[in-house]
């Protein structure tokens, strides 16, 4: 299984976002933010991640957004070349 290597609050796009739903392990990749800033861990940020997925709905990819406190998010992963 894949291991978070970036704080959550240093996100930025081209992350990839590790999530959980029930036992099922997903990932997406950051696309962008959206929304007004709120104030999130100490510094600001956008209220809304907009990622990009597949099989999120079995065998089918796309867009959506989601919440910056979305309850399945559970670790940040950015390439190590960018590290």
């Amino acid at each position: 299984m894949q291991q978070a290597n970036t704080p959550f609050i240093n996100m930025d796009v081209g992350d990839v976002l590790l999530m959980r739903y029930d036992r099922v392990y997903h990932v997406a990749l950051i696309v962008g933010f959206s929304g007004e800033k709120v104030e999130y861990q100490g510094a600001l940020a956008r209220r809304n991640i907009i990622i990009q997925e597949w099989n999120y709905i079995p065998c089918k990819g796309g867009s959506r957004i989601i919440s910056l406190d979305d309850e399945h998010i559970w670790g940040v992963l950015r390439s190590l070349s960018t590290l």
